[in-house]
């Protein structure tokens, strides 16, 4: 037997954080021209405590994030927050260079309400007029044919400044490998 869509809108949690009420939205408008892809984005959290994780099967919950300005280091989803990007990539595939892409991203986040989040609150962290902006630079190369075809390489670097205290001012280098296959 399967479970229908409206059972599965109808959960409920255990509210150990308390009463969660936040509508979250955002909107991203890309514009392609040639291997050039130009993006802005905009983003509000509405509501008295961040916009929060859902826990999945397995207990992991660092892919139930969907909004256009959830980033590599920040989510710009803390109360009232609202923020607004802008992105840049460049598809080297016409230039010569199949496979091979660069991204760079700017988002800023401003208007977060920490004096709002209610007294003994788990997301009691946030600050009051917070303000913070991140800068993420990706370069991506996949392989194209061979063996090796599909495996990809990112080199990822990421930068979050923070003028309160519910994140740090954090900068991270990754490398990220990745291949696809069928199991069955």
């Amino acid at each position: 037997p399967g479970v229908d869509l409206a059972s599965l809108l109808l959960l409920e949690g255990k509210a150990l954080a308390g009463d969660i009420a936040v509508t979250a939205w955002s909107l991203a408008l890309a514009y392609r021209l040639g291997p050039q892809t130009f993006t802005v984005a905009h983003q509000r959290i509405d509501g008295d405590v961040p916009f929060d994780y859902l826990v999945l099967g397995g207990g992991g919950f660092h892919d139930s994030i969907y909004l256009a300005n959830s980033s590599l280091i920040a989510d710009f989803n803390g109360p009232e927050e609202r923020s607004w990007s802008l992105r840049y990539t460049l598809d080297f595939s016409t230039l010569g260079a199949p496979g091979l892409s660069f991204t760079t991203r700017y988002i800023r986040g401003d208007n977060v309400e920490g004096d709002r989040v209610p007294v003994g609150s788990p997301y009691a962290y946030y600050a009051d007029n917070e303000k913070h902006w991140e800068r993420d630079v990706d370069v991506r190369y996949v392989v194209q044919a061979g063996v090796a075809k599909d495996l990809s390489f990112t080199l990822r670097q990421g930068t979050h400044r923070i003028s309160g205290t519910s994140d740090g001012n954090v900068d991270h280098i990754r490398l990220i490998t990745e291949y696809p296959f069928n199991l069955f």
